[in-house]
């Protein structure tokens, strides 16, 4: 089994384990036993399927591994306390942030779009040039990258910053958002749950795509870090993300990467 295909079994294994200490409304048994489901689902195809279907299969490890911590918020005002310390800290990091200009806006909206497509064109590129080691090092520094943003969903439950306090990252005020800001609000409205991950997720995953594809393409491996360093900005300029999500997935990221690669 590959070291991504162990990590994932023992992710969703923690998460059935976490359906006895969560505050879940849903029956806990039927929640434990889909965890449990979703942690044979990688030693399965290890063993049963050929190394192409392997190779590929994490994309749908990362959805599984987005939306089943999701079955564990309560539903309840616990979260409320989760949010008052985010937009704190949220208040206190951006006094210290210049205003965007109007016209980065757009921009960043954009960049914050090509999150979804930064995991597999990276991996597209590790599959064409890298040997099945940097594949395995791949998937083994996004998913854990992802693993520990998402995991933490069940005791770190928020809204996204722009559903609580809607703000004009260029002029300060309340805020209008251009035309791709609307295409990400329609993306998200159709494949997010709905609930903010602490750390961010996206961030996380983006800048160890960064990481993971130094090996195999310096080139490749700094144009994924512009798009990742645009990714955080779109993040917390956007409201998708709080600041502090954002700084503390990139560094999940880099703690994420030291690890696999043995920085």
């Amino acid at each position: 089994m590959r070291t991504y295909e162990a990590l994932s079994a023992a992710y969703f294994l923690l998460l059935a384990v976490a359906g006895l200490f969560a505050p879940v409304e849903k029956p806990r048994r039927a929640v434990g036993c889909l965890c449990a489901l979703a942690a044979v689902v990688p030693v399965s195809i290890a063993s049963t399927t050929s190394g192409l279907v392997r190779d590929w299969a994490p994309l749908a490890y990362i959805a599984a591994g987005y939306w089943i911590p999701s079955l564990f918020v309560s539903g309840v005002a616990a979260h409320v306390v989760v949010e008052r310390w985010l937009l704190r800290t949220d208040t206190s990091l951006r006094h210290w942030l210049p205003p965007m200009p109007a016209w980065a806006v757009p921009v960043f909206e954009v960049a914050y779009l090509a999150c979804y497509f930064l995991v597999p064109i990276g991996f597209l590129l590790v599959f064409i040039a890298g040997s099945p080691d940097d594949v395995n090092r791949f998937w083994t520094a996004v998913l854990i990258s992802g693993y520990v943003c998402y995991g933490t969903l069940p005791w770190l439950q928020s809204r996204p910053p722009r559903v609580l306090a809607p703000f004009d990252c260029a002029r300060g005020g309340p805020r209008t958002p251009p035309s791709i800001a609307h295409v990400n609000v329609f993306v998200l409205s159709r494949i997010s749950h709905g609930w903010n991950t602490f750390p961010s997720g996206h961030a996380a995953m983006a800048f160890a795509v960064a990481f993971a594809l130094a090996p195999v393409s310096v080139p490749a491996a700094m144009a994924a870090a512009i798009v990742a360093i645009g990714v955080a900005i779109g993040a917390a300029a956007g409201g998708y993300h709080f600041a502090l999500d954002v700084v503390v997935g990139a560094l999940v990221a880099m703690a994420g990467c030291a690890v696999v690669f043995g920085l």
